[in-house]
């Protein structure tokens, strides 16, 4: 009894100390998609370079410095956020891959510690 009581404060500690929305924005030309099953074929070269193709399948290229917000990391490499452009209050839920963020001034994720942060 007392070995589940220590868990659950453990538990509920560990659930306070939860970080909070990780804000980035987009790079320069990001892919983001509504199905993180479409990134792959969205991000071959002759595909991303076509708006009419990428809204096919649900998708479309980004400009950069569009604010989101992560709401969720399936693997180190695609994330569904949720992409705030100026005038749509709430934001959209889009999956993207982590090359498709930086952070807001502009730093790649790759090369930042804030993409190992789970």
């Amino acid at each position: 009894m007392r070995a589940l009581a220590v868990a659950l404060i453990v538990l509920a500690a560990g659930a306070a100390q939860a970080a909070p929305p990780e804000e980035l924005v987009t790079a320069s030309d990001a892919i983001l998609c509504m199905q993180a099953g479409t990134l792959d074929e969205a991000s071959q070269p002759d595909i991303a370079r076509n708006q009419q193709r990428l809204r096919g399948l649900q998708c479309m290229r980004t400009g950069s410095g569009i604010p989101l917000t992560v709401i969720e990391r399936t693997h180190a490499s695609v994330w569904k956020v949720s992409f705030r452009p100026e005038g749509i209050p709430g934001g959209v839920p889009l999956w993207g891959r982590v090359t498709s963020f930086t952070t807001p001034d502009g730093e790649p994720l790759i090369h930042s510690t804030r993409a190992d942060r789970r």
